[in-house]
């Protein structure tokens, strides 16, 4: 765990949260004594009282969790962005696209490969323009024999109601009185990120790429791009994987031009609406335990899609996910959640 403290500390209220680049941290969870104490405001600073505590826990998704103890607590606190530092080599390797993706599927789908931590910091956001059609941004974690909890009640918001649709239970939307169902991929409800249909997708589509391999000791990263006559939504990033067990270190996708793909709005008629997405990005960093398990350091997804026709043209859907995971929880204060319906039982 890294982490910088400038000396010549005022008082211990007076603190500002910063990233490695010296930018200020909003929204950043401060625990004392295993209790949330507050979150730093736009401007990173933290105005609450933490007065009389031994440590102060410190927690942003997408940043290294960081405990500090009274004795260092300084005017300015940076927390490191989770990710794997690039490969340095420019060592360029021969390797099979193919063969890789097809052993990277295998292990994704291996029980034994990855261990994931089953207690997590989630922010999932959907928004559309000024409305916010679900919000989470909270504590889960698992208890043995009683299944999922979240620490508090609180930074929950549910404008979708579970129905039953063709024998199916959906989530089903209201925006401008008219009722209507998203795809996956803007109504992720599980605990871990999945990478394995992006790789599904590389791997079907291989012919449309420009692969490139580099080497650094017992580390290999995958660059690929899309050829420059491709006229499909495709993607560009990386992928740093284990030469020996294809683990994966560090995965990136971003999307490159637009894909449209049309649903039916559910409403007092079935109405055909076409939606553009654009602006899909995935990332994922783990780390290699001494057990040879990788663990997750930190993940996030996003995408934008843009309302064609319909009712609803022209609306742009905007839906954010990501997830670190953490070492502590306030286990009596959680409750039973399910998070496919943001329902309490």
């Amino acid at each position: 765990m890294h982490f910088i403290f400038l000396l010549n500390a005022q008082s211990q209220t007076d603190i500002v949260i910063k990233s490695f680049d010296g930018q200020p941290l909003k929204d950043v969870s401060v625990y004392s004594n295993n209790k949330l104490v507050g979150k730093t405001a736009d401007d990173g600073k933290f105005y609450s009282s933490i007065n009389d505590t031994k440590s102060i826990t410190l927690i942003k998704v997408g940043y290294e969790e960081l405990v500090v103890d009274s004795k260092d607590f300084t005017s300015e606190i940076y927390l490191y962005e989770i990710g794997v530092k690039p490969l340095k080599a420019v060592q360029l390797v021969q390797g099979d696209p193919i063969k890789t993706l097809q052993k990277l599927i295998e292990g994704t789908k291996s029980q034994n490969l990855y261990s994931y931590s089953k207690s997590k910091s989630i922010r999932n956001e959907l928004i559309s323009d000024n409305d916010t059609l679900h919000y989470l941004n909270n504590k889960l974690f698992y208890v043995i024999d009683k299944g999922l909890h979240i620490e508090d009640r609180g930074n929950i918001i549910k404008n979708f109601s579970s129905q039953v649709i063709e024998d199916v239970v959906s989530n089903v939307y209201e925006l401008e009185g008219t009722h209507f169902e998203l795809s996956n991929k803007f109504t992720q409800r599980s605990v871990n990120i999945s990478w394995l249909q992006p790789l599904v997708e590389l791997n079907s589509t291989t012919k449309e790429y420009e692969f490139f391999f580099s080497k650094e000791g017992e580390k290999l990263s995958m660059t690929f791009e899309p050829k420059k006559n491709s006229k499909k939504m495709l993607y560009k990033g990386h992928i740093i994987y284990d030469i020996n067990d294809y683990g994966i270190y560090e995965i990136e996708f971003e999307s490159v031009g637009t894909k449209n793909y049309n649903t039916y709005i559910k409403a007092e008629k079935e109405t055909k609406t076409s939606f553009e997405n654009y602006d899909e990005y995935l990332f994922l960093a783990n780390v290699k335990s001494t057990t040879g398990h990788y663990q997750l350091l930190g993940s996030e997804y996003r995408i934008l899609s843009k309302i064609i026709s319909g009712d609803l043209k022209n609306r742009i859907l905007k839906f954010e996910l990501s997830e670190t995971p953490i070492n502590s929880v306030l286990v009596k204060t959680g409750v039973p959640f399910d998070l496919a319906t943001y329902d309490f039982e």
